[in-house]
């Protein structure tokens, strides 16, 4: 399943492990997050919406 996080990492050409990386959490973390299996703390969806520049609503369909 194309999830949003995942669509804007694809569009950005970003490979996972470089997220995970540039968030300081382990490659199956982010797989469970970016495949919608795990909902990040507020905290983590914070910095995955910085680095990715986009709200936390478009990236996960929620409000903060």
């Amino acid at each position: 399943m194309l999830t949003p996080i995942r669509y804007y990492r694809l569009l950005r050409g970003w490979k996972a492990a470089e997220v995970a990386r540039r968030l300081e959490i382990s490659p199956s973390y982010w797989s469970r997050i970016e495949s919608g299996r795990l909902k990040p703390p507020l905290s983590l969806r914070r910095r995955i919406a910085g680095i990715f520049q986009l709200s936390q609503t478009v990236l996960f369909g929620v409000h903060p």
